[in-house]
């Protein structure tokens, strides 16, 4: 197997070496003058031009000047068909490229001096060539031959064929003493020469094109060799040299003679004579170059590659055609530098997809970037087709680049804005034929190079293996995120704004759609399954894990299993999860198989059991979003359907065997499998220790595969999935036989046994066996004996791990001799329950539901019962808190016993899920009678807060002051809405049961003031509890009818209907109490502190129609109805001993010195702290006052002190009698009038009947 070594050292093409260093337009530019070297296929050098021009038309903006020079100059030689076609009518035209050597070797230094910035006020100021020269750093490239004839020109005769040689550029000879410059008439500056020193600057600067010159060669001149001649140049050598050649003169006119002899080379070579306007054009283009960036020239050195030249030459066209290039009229080319404005959208629309037009034409700046991108997208691709399938290494050095770049354009935000993030970009990005062709074929072939890799014939490659694995690492992200957005079309809101062709380019085949639909469809089909193959393949690597695959780029590209078909997670499954299972090291399987596998099991039970269940019980299966989008006719559909599934099935239990396999768990099972009566193996204690060496246990433990029901195999109705999942079976059986796992065990009781019988009895009328006739599953005998043989093993683990009662055989297992007798026994048993079952009738009380009766559901239904009558308990037995408890504190207050009799240890299990929503429904269901316990909490803290509230105190002044003391737990404060329990303290409590505020009072009125409070909160609690008992919604839809017959048969047992009844005949009786017709024989008969006897009870006047309610009910209304009474008594005792005050004059008289001696002793100060008011004086003076106004009346002694403030406030006034109707008689009328609202609030009671009804799970149902 091949290896995944570390990634090894940038080198000069490694993309990741340069892209700190690079921008994206700068390593396209880097990459397109790669391609054309002539050295490439022609397929690529074409692309090369392709993109030159590209980006010369496109992206001249974000280019050098450098850049576009180097481009234009390349452009010209590359193999591109617009140049290729001028060749053709101009065959001196193919010579153009040697002239532009001349051009680039004299202008490039007023190039470099523009970019450096190096020279002030350029366009007044002249440059010396030889102060000013930087020479650059160039890659070396072949030096072309170019022809030896010696040719004249002017008066001198030259030779170039030993002027190249590369040691010329070290000789130490001046190039004055050997090669002389005479003037020359007619020159284009007559005015300038050129010294010695600059000629040998200027053609070292010619050479160091060709040969790319060294760091090492940084301003050293070049010398000629005496006796050798120049050939070629376009002057004589005796006279001087022009201006725009060797750089002399102003910036300006260095720049514009450049910029215009490059872009004047036009295709018919035709030439034009020279201007007289030159300096109106001149400043012109200055002003355009004056704009341009000066940030890249360090970068614009390094891309400077050498221009590409044929090996011959013709000498005499090569002498005309620089001639001509002298001759040529610029005047009419200003505009280099920029798009002419009316041709731009002509531009622009060669690249942008009419689909992304808005409603007026127009559209965004990063949609034109984001097509633009697309282009060098598609070229890329191509070029890197071509390039893969050349045998030349030096070809292939090219193609990280190329992976680099596509790289870069994924993730450049112009790309995902516009074609990632919506269904318009998606159907314009694979509408085109091209994107989907190139890279299909870039996939593919990784795909083929990969499994040669891994085969035997590739394994002492080792060089180019670690070739392959470097441009794996490139391409692999590149990959996920193509996979990614192919996932995106069937995801939520981007399906929903697809085009119409990419609609049914999703559809499975379809003979009457175009063939564009049908060629976009199988590429997108390639495109996935050869890039789940390559991810697949990349796992059989050695070290893959480590060096070459990162697990949270897979999550992400797989994070919307949900919305793949079914035939998607077919090849999923087959390509990718299977050489995950097989080869994921152990170290790996919380980042691997918890994060990417666990969402694939889930996944797979909950749509599988889905599918499968109503397939057998409605008739079709209910999942038609994983079957996509199907034609034909409904027969052929339907077919079609059932196809799809049980391919998937298939897939899904040939994973589940190889998870189970002795190579994923290392040899666990194998002694098993050999005994599986054998008592040696289980050594094992619980599923912690097992998942260490065991793939299949760590799965469990971390409840991998939802809620393990038999839909998970296709409830064993197809035999080749059948077979598959036999081996997931047997290793689930071997673990619960080893381990204390309950849910293990739960499966096997619920889910296994029963699903096996109805498997093996073919005599018995079940879904299963309908299904299988309806499907016409081929099952051979084969698969039925090892069925037979999964069911005696599972006898094996009931008979040594369960009770025998549960055998169904008891007194019969005793007398059976045989294990085989008694397997044989206890199957024919089962097989009768069952067929017992399947032939009883159906209840009456199921009659009312409005449902279809099924045995099934109802033998279902009773198997789950248990478990969730004990997650009621246990939820039930969590204490209320003021606010819900978070899913982790459920699962930490749960009972340990529960916790390990059902393996619920995580939160991610499936029994977990109900629990937390009972607990979510009991929660809110005791909202109000929290609220109600916890108001009763702190208004029985403001009672007895020190100094007292008063009732004539403001709200706001209360509500600041316990904001600046904190008098009271802020754990009870906390815990209730503050401003409204003082609302109720001021208002209701206060206002009426303590009309007048004294501090005595309150000393002897707090506990009455206590028992209110109380009394109104347990009646409030009374009212609006809601006991956690089993609801039908608790269930699943096909069982909700069974869990309702269930509880309406509990509920109407004898103990709880008559406890209902007795209740609502006690409410009856309440009410009748209320009328008051009872109220002065309970204030005579009935006694509030002692207990009822049942001769008090029988002496009342207890009508008829109450005859049949229960005595302990009646003794505890007539108590609570005496308290009342007793209470209405008093305040008419207290009002009628003040209302003849204002009669008797005498008394008056008396009072008022009484009253004088209170207020000289304070008792009227109220706010006075430092009164003590136990003092003996005070009791005396109160004991005067109740022999004067209460003589002889048993009223408490708060009743007496509030006597004596009312008394004070009566005789101040000289209206008596009215001021005792304001004071006393208007107070005194409405707490009476209250008390009939108060006997209805405090309605609460502790009685059997009421613990019936308000906790029937307790009661009833447990």
């Amino acid at each position: 197997m091949a290896q995944v070594e570390s990634a090894p050292p940038s080198t000069s093409f490694d993309p990741q070496g340069k892209e700190d260093e690079e921008g994206y337009t700068s390593l396209l530019v880097r990459v397109s003058l790669l391609l054309v070297r002539k050295d490439f296929p022609l397929d690529v050098q074409r692309d090369g031009a392709k993109m030159l021009q590209h980006l010369l038309k496109f992206r001249e903006e974000e280019l050098s000047t450098t850049d576009i020079f180097h481009l234009t100059v390349e452009l010209v030689g590359s193999p591109n068909e617009e140049y290729a076609s001028s060749k053709t009518e101009n065959p001196g035209g193919q010579n153009r490229h040697s002239s532009l050597l001349m051009l680039a070797a004299n202008n490039l230094r007023s190039l470099d001096a523009e970019e450096t910035g190096g020279v002030q006020n350029e366009s007044e100021r002249s440059v010396d060539a030889v102060t000013s020269f930087k020479p650059m750093s160039c890659p070396r490239i072949r030096f072309l031959s170019l022809g030896q004839r010696p040719f004249a020109l002017g008066c001198g005769r030259i030779d170039f064929s030993t002027a190249i040689d590369p040691n010329f550029l070290s000789s130490p000879t001046s190039l004055s003493a050997l090669v002389p410059i005479p003037h020359l008439e007619g020159a284009i500056a007559p005015h300038a020469y050129i010294a010695p020193s600059s000629s040998k600057s200027v053609l070292s600067r010619a050479l160091s094109l060709q040969y790319g010159k060294s760091s090492t060669h940084k301003q050293q001149c070049c010398s000629l060799p005496r006796g050798r001649i120049l050939h070629s140049l376009p002057f004589p050598v005796d006279s001087p040299v022009p201006i725009a050649y060797f750089g002399l003169g102003t910036k300006a006119k260095f720049v514009n003679a450049q910029r215009r002899l490059i872009y004047r080379l036009e295709p018919d070579g035709s030439s034009h004579s020279s201007s007289s306007d030159q300096s109106g054009s001149s400043s012109e283009s200055h002003n355009t170059c004056s704009n341009e960036s000066s940030s890249s020239d360090n970068l614009s050195c390094k891309r400077s590659f050498g221009l590409p030249f044929d090996t011959q030459v013709d000498c005499d066209e090569s002498e005309l055609e620089i001639q001509r290039l002298m001759a040529i009229d610029i005047s009419d080319y200003d505009e280099v530098n920029s798009y002419p404005k009316d041709q731009g959208g002509k531009q622009i629309g060669d690249v942008v997809y009419p689909q992304m037009l808005m409603f007026d034409g127009k559209l965004h700046i990063h949609q034109v970037q984001g097509c633009l991108l697309l282009a060098e997208h598609n070229i890329l691709c191509h070029a890197f087709c071509i390039t893969s399938c050349s045998r030349n290494h030096r070809h292939k050095s090219v193609l990280p680049c190329i992976i680099n770049l596509l790289n870069i354009i994924w993730t450049q935000p112009e790309w995902e804005s516009t074609f990632l993030c919506s269904g318009r970009g998606l159907s314009c990005l694979f509408a085109d034929g091209h994107f989907l062709k190139t890279t299909y074929n870039i996939v593919k072939f990784f795909e083929d190079e990969l499994k040669r890799s891994i085969g035997e014939e590739f394994a002492e490659r080792q060089s180019d293996d670690n070739y392959f694995i470097a441009l794996l690492r490139l391409v692999l992200p590149l990959l996920l995120k193509l996979l990614r957005c192919i996932h995106t079309l069937w995801k939520g809101r981007i399906a929903c704004n697809l085009s119409q062709e990419l609609q049914r380019a999703k559809t499975l085949m379809d003979d009457e759609e175009a063939s564009q639909q049908n060629e976009t469809r199988e590429l997108l089909e390639k495109i996935r399954e050869s890039g789940y193959n390559l991810l697949g393949l990349c796992m059989y690597l050695e070290g893959a894990f480590v060096e070459l695959l990162d697990s949270s780029s897979l999550t992400v590209a797989f994070g919307d299993l949900g919305s793949m078909e079914f035939r998607h997670l077919s090849k999923l499954i087959h390509l990718v999860f299977f050489p995950l299972v097989r080869n994921c090291p152990r170290e790996f399987w919380k980042e691997w198989m918890l994060e990417l596998l666990r969402p694939l099991l889930r996944l797979c039970e909950d749509v599988l059991y889905s599918a499968w269940f109503s397939l057998m019980h409605r008739g079709r299966a209910k999942v038609a979003y994983y079957f996509g989008k199907l034609a034909g006719s409904a027969e052929d559909i339907e077919k079609l359907e059932h196809s799809l599934l049980l391919e998937f099935t298939r897939a899904v239990c040939h994973l589940l065997g190889n998870i189970s396999s002795p190579e994923s768990n290392s040899g666990l099972f194998c002694d098993y499998f050999e005994d599986a009566s054998s008592k040696k193996i289980a050594t094992f204690q619980d599923l912690e220790s097992i998942s260490s060496n065991s793939l299949l246990g760590y799965l469990l433990l971390h409840d991998c595969f939802g809620s393990l029901r038999m839909g998970l195999f296709g409830y064993w109705v197809d035999g080749e999935a059948t077979r598959k999942a036999i081996p997931f079976c047997h290793a689930l059986l071997w673990l619960a036989g080893v381990t204390n796992d309950g849910r293990l065990r739960l499966f096997v009781m619920n889910e296994l046994l029963p699903s096996l019988i109805r498997r093996i009895d073919g005599q018995l009328s079940c879904a299963v066996r309908h299904l299988i006739c309806k499907l016409s599953s081929s099952i051979t005998d084969d698969v039925d004996e090892e069925l037979v043989m999964l069911c005696r093993e599972l006898y094996s683990y009931v008979s040594n791990n369960v009770d025998a009662q549960s055998l169904d055989i008891v007194g019969e297992h005793n007398a059976i001799e045989s294990d085989a007798d008694s397997f044989t026994c206890w199957l024919a048993r089962h097989k009768k329950d069952l067929s017992t079952k399947a032939c009883c009738a159906v209840p009456g009380e199921f009659d009312g539901l409005k449902a279809e009766w099924n045995w099934e559901f109802e033998d279902e239904f009773r198997r789950h019962l248990p478990l969730y009558m004990d997650m009621l308990k246990e939820v039930d037995a969590i204490e209320d808190s003021k606010s819900d408890y978070s899913d982790w504190e459920i699962l930490d207050k749960l009972n340990p016993e529960f916790r390990s009799k059902y393996a619920i240890n995580s939160i991610d299990h499936p029994h977990f899920r109900p629990i937390s929503y009972m607990r979510r429904r009991k929660f809110d269901s005791m909202a109000q009678v929290r609220n109600h316990k916890h108001m009763s909490a702190f208004l029985s803290k403001l009672i007895t807060l020190k100094p007292y509230i008063k009732g004539s105190d403001h709200f706001y002044s209360v509500v600041n002051r316990l904001q600046k003391d904190s008098e009271i737990p802020t754990s009870i404060s906390d815990s209730c809405d503050v401003e409204e329990s003082i609302h109720v303290l001021l208002n209701s409590i206060l206002f009426l049961w303590e009309p007048q505020f004294h501090p005595l009072i309150r000393e002897g009125h707090k506990d009455l003031l206590l028992r209110i409070i109380d009394q109104l909160s347990k009646g409030k609690e009374f009212e609006d509890f809601q006991p956690l008992a089993p609801d039908p919604e608790d269930f699943p839809t096909h069982l909700k009818p069974y869990a309702m017959m269930y509880i309406m048969t509990k509920l109407k047992a004898e103990m709880y209907a008559r406890a209902e009844e007795q209740l609502l005949l006690h409410e009856d009786y309440d009410n009748y109490l209320a009328s008051g017709d009872l109220d002065s024989y309970i204030c005579a008969s009935v006694s509030f502190e002692d207990d009822l006897s049942a001769i008090d009870v029988a002496t009342c006047a207890v009508p008829s129609k109450f005859s049949n309610l229960d005595p302990d009910l009646i003794k505890l209304s007539l108590k609570r109805r005496a308290a009342v009474v007793q209470i209405h008594h008093q305040v008419r005792t207290y009002s009628d001993c003040l209302r003849g005050l204002h009669a008797n004059e005498l008394l008056k008289g008396r009072l008022e010195k009484l009253m004088t001696e209170f207020e000289q002793e304070g008792f009227f100060d109220v706010n006075n702290d430092c009164i003590d008011w136990k003092k003996q004086r005070f009791t005396a003076l109160i004991d005067r006052f109740k022999d004067e106004v209460f003589e002889g009346l048993s009223l408490p002694r708060y009743y007496i002190i509030r006597g004596i403030i009312d008394c004070r406030l009566i005789l101040l006034q000289k209206d008596t009698l009215l001021a005792f109707k304001q004071v006393v008689d208007e107070v005194c009328n409405r707490l009476i009038a209250y008390l009939p609202q108060f006997w209805r609030d405090t309605r609460h009671y502790e009685h059997y009947f009421c613990d019936v009804v308000r906790e029937p799970l307790q009661k009833i149902f447990v």
